[in-house]
């Protein structure tokens, strides 16, 4: 199976939260995960914002 990520997906699994084991399961099923690259830049763009680097 092929699955596609977007930020809110990848944001939760980084931060922990509650939908993080959801998250893991379909990192578990999956063969082939993509993530577009506006997804990355929106991800750095709000970890960058937030202090996280």
């Amino acid at each position: 199976m092929i699955l596609v990520f977007d930020s809110y997906a990848w944001t939760e699994f980084f931060m922990g939260t509650e939908v993080d084991e959801k998250v893991k399961e379909f990192l578990l099923s999956v063969d082939i995960i993509y993530t577009p690259s506006p997804v990355l830049l929106e991800i750095v763009n709000k970890y960058l914002r937030e202090g996280f680097f």
